[in-house]
């Protein structure tokens, strides 16, 4: 799991994940990324399929609205795997964050989604693909620029 940085901009509170440094400047975008590549399950091509699942840890500030930002692109599937991002406090039980899917390969975009205004302290994000379907494509990857955890009071 990742250590997460906060930093305060205004009445705005972000908790930022660095994917690619254990260090990090605060919250910027700099293209120096961490691709996630699904792993390999199964132990015959008919019943292959990839497997993701990428966990950081954010301490997530107090506030009246709190929304994840993903800032990345994925792999092209022909499977039609998509990447899912869900939330957790005890890193067992996940809710998915309803956001719109990362840009496809080539494009880099941010994408965000909406958290409970109760959630505060430390909080698991996670990322998953979502197709296991044996004979389906096993090589897919996500690639996450930076990801951050905004919490605005009012």
């Amino acid at each position: 799991m990742r250590p997460a940085r906060a930093y305060t901009v205004g009445h705005r509170q972000f908790s930022t994940v660095k994917p690619d440094l254990p260090a990090f400047g605060e919250g910027f975008a700099d293209s120096r990324g961490e691709t996630i590549y699904e792993v390999l399950i199964g132990n015959t091509p008919s019943n292959w399929y990839g497997f993701l699942d990428h966990r950081f840890t954010i301490d997530v500030a107090p506030g009246d609205v709190i929304e994840l930002l993903v800032r990345g692109q994925r792999a092209r599937t022909d499977d039609g795997d998509d990447f899912r991002f869900e939330w957790s406090t005890d890193g067992t039980t996940f809710t998915p964050i309803p956001m719109a899917s990362l840009p496809l390969r080539w494009a880099v975009g941010q994408v965000s989604g909406p958290l409970p205004a109760t959630l505060s302290g430390p909080v698991t994000i996670r990322v998953v693909d979502t197709v296991h379907t044996p004979g389906s494509d096993p090589y897919d990857w996500v690639w996450i620029d930076w990801l951050a955890v905004r919490s605005t009071s009012f």
